[in-house]
């Protein structure tokens, strides 16, 4: 095997493992943007809810 064929097994070797850690990178960003919208769901719920107990609230002042 010649100097060049080394270097281009280096090279995808190199790759690969950039390839790997890319997926890796992009599994944990889909993981994180999932969390965040749930987040935001269970936010606007719990908003929803405490603006319906104002309004009993204020309601049942009347």
């Amino acid at each position: 095997m010649s100097g060049h064929d080394e270097l281009i097994i280096e090279l995808q070797e190199c790759v690969d493992q950039l390839t790997r850690k890319l997926e890796q990178l992009l599994d944990e960003r889909t993981r994180l943007q999932e969390q965040l919208a749930a987040r935001k769901t269970r936010t606007v719920n719990v908003a929803k809810t405490s603006d319906e107990h104002l309004q009993e609230d204020w309601l049942s002042g009347l």
